[in-house]
């Protein structure tokens, strides 16, 4: 087969696999499908091999991707997957036969056969992952958040919001779960959801699934009334052109505070100039100014943000409104509130 075909196709496998557990790392291949699985992701792939078992998946992409030739050729005995191509022949360990009738069981009780698809917007991937950006990692803000067609996420300092037009039910996933699945694929086009699990599907039938859980205790409807109109007066400012890479400098010196160990810089201004400012212990301290000579944000506020995610938000937007509490950014489907005072540890949703 070509080569080409199967290290796009176990590069994108790899990320279903759990490396640090046994069992949990190997590839499966039949019936035209190459899967992995483990307690938390699993990725299932087109692609016929003609091999009906299982191998150390890394191993197995690592060698392909090594090997040398347009063409390999794969044979399967009762002990080995041998590979030859390009001068070389190398052989893979299958699992044994008891190990992997129980892992197909797990694969298998992934399957999506009798599940109802829905069309998901061009823009998913993009909703998930800013989403991403603002979930907490524990307590009741853990992770993103999916009520009905919206997507929500918030820690103690900012919040994040995207609405769609397609009702997924109401689930959380973790942070460190949704990123594999999103970059395993771009072009994700189709979602349906079990019980326990996630799936996205491309047109070309590639399959990536996500552990979910249930989302009673998520506070979807307290972080939806962040993002509804406000009665209050709320002014609309503007950063200066250039922050962003502020932003970049600055984070090499953001400093890990007491709010949930995220890293972040103060922003601010005095007078007519922006201040940037950042300390990190035992590497050093940074301050940069910038000029902000028009619809500057008044000199009462002051932001403790982290930098990588304000700097992705305001690529899309440098423009925001502001009320006593809070600035707000909103741009196509998709707002993001970040708190715009000091705020202690012991607050769940300060805004």
């Amino acid at each position: 087969m070509k080569r080409i075909e199967l290290v796009d196709a176990m590069k994108t496998v790899v990320e279903g696999i759990e490396k640090s557990l046994e069992g949990m790392d190997y590839a499966l291949f039949e019936d035209g499908w190459v899967r992995s699985f483990s307690d938390y992701i699993s990725v299932s792939y087109p692609l016929n091999t003609g091999l009906r078992c299982a191998v150390k998946a890394k191993e197995f992409y690592q060698l392909v991707s090594l090997m040398e030739g347009e063409d390999l050729e794969l044979v399967e005995d009762d002990q080995f997957i041998t590979i030859t191509g390009g001068g070389t022949t190398a052989k893979l360990v299958k699992m044994e036969a008891e190990r992997l009738a129980a892992f197909k069981v797990k694969i298998l009780s992934l399957q999506t056969d009798g599940l109802i698809w829905f069309a998901i917007p061009q823009e998913f991937n993009d909703a998930a992952d800013f989403c991403r950006l603002s979930a907490g990692k524990e307590g009741r803000l853990e992770g993103v958040g999916f009520a009905g067609t919206h997507i929500l996420s918030s820690d103690n300092l900012m919040a994040s919001h995207y609405s769609g037009n397609v009702d997924l039910g109401n689930f959380n996933i973790d942070g460190g779960v949704l990123a594999p699945l999103l970059r395993i694929s771009s072009e994700w086009k189709f979602a349906c959801k079990d019980s326990q699990w996630l799936h996205l599907k491309e047109d070309k039938n590639l399959i990536a699934s996500g552990k979910i859980w249930a989302g009673e205790n998520y506070p979807s409807d307290q972080l939806l009334k962040l993002f509804a109109p406000s009665p209050e007066k709320r002014d609309v400012y503007e950063f200066p052109k250039g922050i962003i890479r502020m932003l970049e400098r600055a984070a090499v010196f953001a400093g890990i505070g007491e709010l949930e160990s995220l890293s972040h810089v103060t922003l601010k201004r005095v007078g007519s100039e922006l201040i940037i400012s950042g300390t990190k212990e035992n590497v050093g301290s940074i301050e940069e100014k910038l000029p902000w000579p028009e619809k500057a944000m008044p000199e009462s506020f002051e932001l403790i943000v982290t930098p990588k995610y304000l700097a992705k938000i305001l690529a899309k937007s440098l423009e925001f409104s502001a009320g006593s509490k809070s600035i707000m950014f909103s741009f196509g489907n998709f707002q993001h509130t970040q708190v715009a005072r000091k705020i202690t540890a012991d607050q769940t949703v300060p805004f």
